[in-house]
């Protein structure tokens, strides 16, 4: 009957420890896709100041995938792909302008 629940009980916390890393992976690099209107930009430092819907405004970086600014200036409104990492977030692509 022990093993059993030794069984059991091994079971069950494997199918939580692959749960939790799974969630936390989906988190890391599903991305985000949001409406903003970008305060200023720099290629050089690769930082974006960007003011979202509730007037928020974000620093955000950019992604190593993200080449440059696709001609995209202070007070444009664009659609961000920003993906989530632990401690931080970034643009990994600059979309059309909405």
């Amino acid at each position: 009957m022990w093993n059993r629940v030794a069984v059991a009980l091994a079971a069950a916390s494997l199918l939580f420890v692959r749960g939790a890393l799974a969630s936390g992976q989906d988190r890391a690099v599903t991305p985000v896709y949001t409406n903003v209107e970008i305060v200023s930009i720099d290629s050089v430092t690769r930082l974006a100041v960007v003011k979202n819907s509730k007037g928020a405004e974000e620093t955000l970086e950019f992604d190593d995938s993200l080449a440059g600014t696709p001609g995209v200036k202070a007070g444009d409104r664009v659609m961000l792909t920003v993906r989530g990492e632990p401690g931080r977030r970034r643009i990994s692509a600059i979309g059309g302008m909405t």
